[in-house]
């Protein structure tokens, strides 16, 4: 498993641990990042994480503060030699987002959200299925 802190660095706020299991399609999602965001709209009580071989584990000294989240997974996904949020491999390259092709959007069988306990366990597992929609028109 592949730690990544969130907002936590000593600010103060009771932060929890949380884990779990993410799946693709029923695999483990290979890469990619998850992120807690609350509802209340406080983003100091947010945290975030790495994906790696289906599993994360945000620590309590990065986790979230108790209350109720919004998930955000995104998986790390390849098009055409770039990476899905990244930058091109070559100089010159289009953006990311103006790659002509087949558009893979992700979603999950429910709402991803997650209410965290003081003291746990946050233990919350998410699955998503790949969506592939119609080519996107290039940007000009």
């Amino acid at each position: 498993m592949i730690l990544l802190g969130g907002c936590g660095d000593g600010d103060g706020l009771d932060r929890a641990a949380v884990s779990g299991q993410v799946t693709l399609d029923g695999a483990p999602l290979e890469r990619g990042s998850i992120r807690f965001v609350p509802k209340d709209g406080d983003s100091r009580g947010a945290a975030w994480g790495e994906v790696a071989a289906g599993a994360y584990a945000i620590p309590a000294a990065d986790g979230p503060v108790a209350g109720e989240y919004v998930v955000t997974i995104t998986p790390a996904v390849e098009t055409d030699g770039v990476e899905a949020g990244g930058q091109p491999e070559l100089p010159g390259d289009p953006p990311p987002d103006a790659i002509d092709g087949p558009a893979v959007v992700y979603t999950s069988t429910a709402p991803l959200e997650a209410t965290i306990a003081p003291g746990g366990p946050n233990t919350f597992d998410f699955g998503l299925t790949s969506i592939t929609r119609k080519a996107r028109p290039q940007r000009r």
